[in-house]
């Protein structure tokens, strides 16, 4: 049951390595304001998020079970990884260890690029609110107005000081 943790925790890191990929072309199709790529992109990142939710959830009850054929009472779905390497046994300590930690890598870096790309997201949208308001001559806000409705003010000369 550990090697079987231990593999499940490789797949994991797979599909982690799968969204870092995706988060970087996400961030080339933001940089190019390429909106219908970044639209396939967010499709892809569901479809690879919604795999990483099955593969945990596989992941907690392999941790129920091995609780139970441990039956210790020390291993439970919530333990961290730190105390589950301290109660893994001496043959699994080491892979079990390195698939931990690539998978805190994994983790850290995906969660970097996606910082970096919800930035990216912010200010293009700055960049198509202030385009529509030079077009419209109102100010569009980011917000939306009851009913779902933009919340949009004309900004028209009320005087004309040439006159």
């Amino acid at each position: 049951m550990w090697q079987q943790l231990i593999v499940l925790l490789g797949d994991i890191t797979k599909q982690y390595d799968v969204l870092l990929k995706l988060a970087a072309k996400k961030h080339t199709a933001l940089i190019g304001v390429d909106f219908q790529k970044v639209d396939l992109i967010r499709k892809a990142e569901e479809k690879t998020i919604g795999e990483i939710d099955r593969l945990e959830k596989r992941r907690l009850e392999l941790l129920t079970s091995l609780a139970e054929r441990e039956d210790n009472g020390e291993i439970s779905p919530e333990i961290n990884r730190r105390d589950l390497y301290r109660l893994a046994p001496e043959e699994v300590k080491k892979q079990l260890l390195e698939a931990g930690n690539r998978l805190s890598d994994k983790v850290e870096a995906v969660r970097t690029a996606s910082g970096g790309n919800t930035l990216l997201m912010e200010s293009a949208l700055q960049a198509v609110t202030y385009k529509l308001n030079r077009l419209s001559k109102t100010s569009v806000d980011q917000s939306y107005g009851p009913g779902g409705s933009e919340n949009t003010t004309a900004h028209r000369k009320s005087l004309d000081f040439e006159a």
